[in-house]
């Protein structure tokens, strides 16, 4: 379960790992001995590396907040949200509804995820990773 090969993120492409990927946490700890994927992203996120050359974020259950590993959590609601990250590494979701919401990343590595709606998101400085379920535009 693999998205399509798009700019994630680092000097070339890669395909994202889709959430419920059997790639995830497929590798043990024991044997991840690669400390970043092709993007330059930090390994592990979670409980084991993944397999292969992207890294996938922290898996979070809808409707949580405050920090999970090293990210800091900011999550919307059912209307249109204004979410922006700051100096650390952030997890930015426009979980719930339908609304159009507006993502900026930090000065941290950033994960940026758009859902229903018409998102606008963009990175900044650091290395960013966005995705999205419908119509967004990324500027990373």
């Amino acid at each position: 379960m693999i998205g399509s090969l798009s700019n994630n993120g680092g000097p070339t492409q890669t395909h994202a790992l889709l959430l419920g990927s059997p790639a995830i946490d497929l590798v043990p700890l024991a044997s991840c001995n690669v400390s970043t994927d092709q993007r330059g992203i930090a390994r592990p996120q979670g409980a084991a590396c993944d397999s292969g050359s992207y890294e996938h974020p922290p898996t979070l259950p809808q409707q949580c907040s405050g920090n999970i590993g090293n990210y800091n959590i900011i999550q919307g609601t059912n209307g249109n949200d204004n979410l922006n990250g700051g100096a650390g590494r952030d997890l930015i979701f426009a979980y719930g509804g339908n609304g159009n919401d507006d993502l900026r990343g930090g000065s941290g590595n950033d994960f940026i995820d758009g859902e229903a709606g018409i998102d606008d998101a963009a990175g900044n400085s650091g290395t960013d990773t966005c995705s999205a379920e419908t119509e967004i535009s990324c500027e990373l």
